[in-house]
């Protein structure tokens, strides 16, 4: 089997004669389907907003899945501050409903 999976990582493998070899063979075509999937998603996803200033720390607003509004903040990376940490309080209606630091 071993000698299966080396033969199809290099590209010098036969037909498969045997059940065993089949499945892995499709095994192999799986595993690398999923790579290249990961690759396309890696690809398609938005970069990380990043903050290095007071003006823009502001919230962006994203439609998801057609049908939820997510509210996203953006990484704060400030250059110079005066503070030692940068505490985010997210309130509802007076409410607070998520806190970080």
């Amino acid at each position: 089997m071993i000698k299966r999976i080396d033969g199809l990582v290099n590209h010098t493998n036969l037909s498969a004669t045997t059940y065993e070899e089949q499945l892995c063979d499709e095994w192999m075509a799986n595993k690398l389907q999923g790579i290249a999937d990961v690759r396309k998603k890696e690809k398609n996803q938005r970069k990380r907003i990043v903050a290095i200033d007071y003006t823009r720390i502001r919230p962006i607003y994203q439609l998801y899945n057609e049908t939820e509004i997510r509210i996203v903040f953006p990484d704060v990376r400030l250059n110079q501050n005066e503070f030692s940490s940068l505490g985010l309080m997210i309130y509802n209606e007076g409410n607070l409903v998520e806190q970080k630091h």
